[in-house]
């Protein structure tokens, strides 16, 4: 099995958006691909894809604002 690396917990949001919270750490899931919506100077929303899970779990206002997608590899 890899490494796993662990960052510490930041709750983010305000400004008109609101905090939000995600632990996968104890389920033992890791963060497959992820992707975000970004305006000049924001995030609107991100999606994440977890081992494990079928479906994708998002967060925010998605398909706000231009998006990018990141894969992680094995």
């Amino acid at each position: 099995m890899g490494t796993i690396y662990q960052t510490p917990v930041h709750l983010i949001g305000g400004n008109g958006g609101c905090d939000f919270y995600i632990n996968v750490g104890d389920s033992g899931r890791t963060l497959r691909k992820i992707g975000v919506w970004a305006g000049e100077w924001y995030i609107g929303g991100i999606r994440a894809w977890w081992t494990g899970l079928d479906s994708p779990t998002s967060l925010g206002t998605c398909d706000d604002g231009s998006y990018k997608e990141f894969a992680f590899g094995d």
